[in-house]
C-alpha cells in the first residue's frame, strides 16, 4: 500500500491517510486480509481489539455509535466485519478459516477464547459503507447510494448461484422455485446497478432474509457513516436536505423493520439525526457517543498510548510537548470513577508522526464553511472570542439529537487549547 499511516482499529488502531483502502477492496477478501496483515506488521498501531468484545457482549439489537470525524469509526466497523464474517467458497459453502491476526496472543481480544470460539468467522455479515455517498440533491445522491448497496451485494455474489440452483430444483415445490427466481432477479438488478429505488430500499432486508435462510444463522448488519448522505455541509437548501433524509430514513426503516433475521446491528456516524433514528421494528436500541462511556477504551488515543507511539518513533523533546499541547482536545469523565480521561484525536497524532510537524491536520479533512452559522448564536460567538483572546472557556456538550435546522448550526466538533486557539481545532 502506498499510504503508510492507515488507521486500523481492530487488532490495530492505525490512521488512514488515503481513505478506506480495505473498504475499497472489500469484495476481494483475500486482498483485504493481506492489507490487515501488512498494517499489523508496522509499528504504527495501538491495540483497540477490545471493541470487538465490548460490542458483541452488549445485549442490544442495534447500537448507534456517534463520534467526531477521523476518530476511528470506519476502521472499527471494518475490523468487526473481518472478525465476524464467515468464510465461504464460491458456492456459498462454509469453509474453515486459516489463522489470522485476531488469534495473535499479543492482542487483547485473544484473552477471550470463549468469545473467539463462538464468534470468530462464524456469522453472515452485511457491511455497507456510506462514506462515498454524497450530493447536493437527491438525484446526485442516488447513484453513489446505489453503488454502496450494490457493493454489499457484491460481497455475497455466491448467493446468485444458490438462487440459480434452487430455481431449477425439480425436487423443490413451486413456491421455493418462484421465490428463488424473484431473489435471483433482484440480486442481478442490484449488482448490475439497474435497480429502482423501491428495490434498493428493501434490498438489504431481503439480503438479510436470504443469508439467514442459507446459513441458518441470523445476520449482523454494519453500516458505516450512516449520516454522511445527509451531511448538511453538502446541502445548503433545507428543503432538499429534508428530502434526502426521507430517502435515507426509508432505507434504514426497511432494513431494520423487524429483527426476524437480525442478530445485531451497528450504525456509525458523526451525528444523531432525529428523522433517521426511529427503529420501531427493533426491541432494543442504544445510542452512544464518546461521552457515554460504552466504548471508553476503544476510541481515541490515551496519554500512555500517545507516549508509546512517540517513543516507538523516537520522537522526544519540545516538539512532542508542543504536539501534545495541540492535540489533546477532549477530556472525558469516566462514569466508573468520575476521573477525567484525556484522549487525543488519532488522525492528528498520526499525521504529526508522519510529518514531524505540528499543524491543523484535522481541519484540512473537513469542510468548515458551515461553521459560519455557529456565529449566529451570540452565546457561541462569546465563547469563540474568549478562545481567540487566549482564555480556556468551559463548554458543556449536550446529549442531543439534531433536526435538519439544527444541523445547519453544528457540523463536526471543535476543541482547542488556549495558546493554539487560532491555529488548530485538534
Amino acid at each position: 500500500m502506498a499510504s503508510w499511516l492507515p488507521l486500523f482499529v481492530g487488532c490495530l488502531f492505525l490512521l488512514n491517510l488515503r481513505g478506506n483502502d480495505c473498504e475499497k477492496i472489500q469484495n476481494q477478501d483475500m486482498e483485504c486480509k493481506n492489507a490487515f496483515l501488512e498494517l499489523y506488521a508496522t509499528k504504527l498501531y495501538v491495540d483497540k481489539s477490545t471493541f470487538i468484545r465490548d460490542f458483541i457482549t452488549m445485549d442490544i439489537d442495534l447500537v448507534l455509535l456517534t463520534f467526531p470525524p477521523k476518530w476511528g469509526k470506519t476502521v472499527a466497523v471494518d475490523m468487526l466485519r473481518a472478525f465476524l464474517q464467515i468464510n465461504v467458497d464460491e458456492n456459498g459453502n462454509h469453509v474453515t478459516s486459516p489463522p489470522d491476526v485476531f488469534t495473535d496472543p499479543n492482542l487483547k481480544i485473544s484473552r477471550h477464547q470463549a468469545l473467539i470460539a463462538a464468534h470468530h468467522k462464524q456469522h453472515p455479515v452485511i457491511h455497507v459503507s456510506l462514506h462515498d455517498v454524497q450530493g447536493t440533491t437527491v438525484e446526485s445522491m442516488l447513484p453513489p447510494l446505489t453503488e454502496a448497496i450494490a457493493r454489499a451485494f457484491d460481497h455475497h455474489y455466491y448467493m446468485q448461484k444458490v438462487f440459480s440452483r434452487a430455481a431449477v430444483n425439480a425436487s423443490a415445490d413451486d413456491v421455493i422455485r418462484t421465490n428463488a427466481r424473484y431473489h435471483l432477479h433482484t440480486f442481478e438488478q442490484i449488482r448490475n446497478r439497474t435497480a429502482d429505488w423501491k428495490t434498493l430500499k428493501t434490498g438489504l432486508h431481503m439480503l438479510a432474509e436470504t443469508l439467514h435462510a442459507h446459513f441458518g444463522k441470523k445476520v449482523w448488519i454494519l453500516i458505516d457513516a450512516y449520516d454522511h448522505p445527509i451531511d448538511i455541509g453538502q446541502t445548503q437548501d433545507l428543503a432538499e436536505a429534508d428530502v434526502k433524509m426521507d430517502y435515507l430514513r426509508d432505507l434504514l426503516q426497511e432494513t431494520f423493520k423487524d429483527d426476524t433475521h437480525l442478530h445485531k446491528a451497528l450504525l456509525s456516524g458523526v451525528m444523531r439525526v432525529a428523522k433517521l433514528n426511529n427503529f420501531y421494528g427493533l426491541s432494543s436500541v442504544v445510542e452512544t457517543d464518546m461521552h457515554l462511556n460504552h466504548f471508553l477504551d476503544d476510541f481515541g488515543l490515551k496519554e500512555t498510548e500517545v507516549d508509546a507511539l512517540f517513543a516507538t518513533h523516537n520522537l522526544t523533546g519540545n516538539l512532542v510537548e508542543e504536539a501534545k499541547g495541540w492535540y489533546k482536545g477532549y477530556g472525558i469523565s469516566s462514569h466508573v470513577n468520575r476521573v477525567e480521561i484525556v484522549v487525543y484525536n488519532p488522525y492528528s497524532i498520526a499525521q504529526f508522526i508522519k510529518n514531524k510537524n505540528v499543524t491543523n491536520y484535522w481541519v484540512q479533512t473537513q469542510s468548515v464553511d458551515i461553521l459560519g452559522n455557529l456565529f449566529k448564536s451570540s452565546e457561541m460567538e462569546a465563547v469563540f472570542l474568549r478562545l481567540l483572546s487566549g482564555e480556556s472557556p468551559k463548554v458543556v456538550l449536550e446529549d442531543q439529537v439534531f433536526s435538519s435546522e439544527e444541523l445547519h448550526m453544528i457540523h463536526g466538533a471543535l476543541t482547542a487549547p488556549s495558546e493554539n486557539a487560532k491555529r488548530d481545532l485538534y
